[in-house]
């Protein structure tokens, strides 16, 4: 998987690599090339339908969450951040997923236990990650 095959920019707006992005599923993006919002420096820089992220941690905002669960709409305040990279490394992996109205922080879907970090993350149609802590 390739965070640059299918990187679509947003506003003319450069990415640069070399520093962190906060990347959320795109609330108003129907077509699978922009299933992903990229951040960096608090504005949106691009989209894309696959991102694969490096030293990631898995970010949620408790205000935001709680709008979530007072107005029963969705917003964007949950994330994944770290460093983009254009290789998916194998090995083990395992779903990860996030229900604002259920749980507070993101969740193993294998053994549901809490996930703050990850060594990679894979994101496409689903989220994988691997050395999931």
């Amino acid at each position: 998987m390739s965070h640059s095959s299918s990187f679509v920019p947003y506003k003319n707006r450069i990415l640069n690599l070399h520093r962190e992005v906060m990347v959320y599923r795109n609330l108003r993006g129907r077509s699978i090339g922009k299933r992903w919002s990229i951040m960096q420096d608090g504005l949106v820089v691009g989209h894309a339908g696959d991102v694969t992220i490096k030293e990631a941690r898995f970010v949620v905002r408790e205000a935001g969450r709680q709008r979530v669960i007072r107005d029963k709409r969705k917003n964007v305040h949950a994330f994944v951040a770290g460093k983009l990279t254009p290789t998916w490394y194998g090995g083990d992996f395992e779903g990860v997923s996030y229900d604002p109205y259920t749980r507070d922080c993101f969740f193993s879907l294998y053994d549901g236990r809490a996930v703050y970090t990850a060594d990679f993350v894979s994101l496409g149609a689903k989220c994988f990650a691997q050395g999931a802590k």
